[in-house]
């Protein structure tokens, strides 16, 4: 998997997607053949996200009571 932005002729904005080889979307799969093949560029090295960053069923939350209109 790689992740990458990409700006879609029939939209005007970019889209940050991940890309995969076993996506069932042919457009996608298009996305991968080409970047695997280096037509966008390189695909930089997997990091390890820093170890200071762990998401845990610890970490604070809002916490909502009752009726709330949005």
């Amino acid at each position: 998997m790689f992740t990458c932005v990409v700006k879609y002729e029939e939209f005007n904005e970019e889209h940050p997607s991940g890309i995969n080889a076993t996506d069932p979307y042919a457009h996608i799969k298009e996305i991968w053949v080409k970047g695997t093949a280096g037509e966008y560029g390189d695909i930089a090295e997997y990091v390890v996200p820093p170890s200071e960053i762990v998401i845990t069923s610890e970490t604070n939350q809002p916490i909502s009571e009752g009726t709330q209109t949005l």
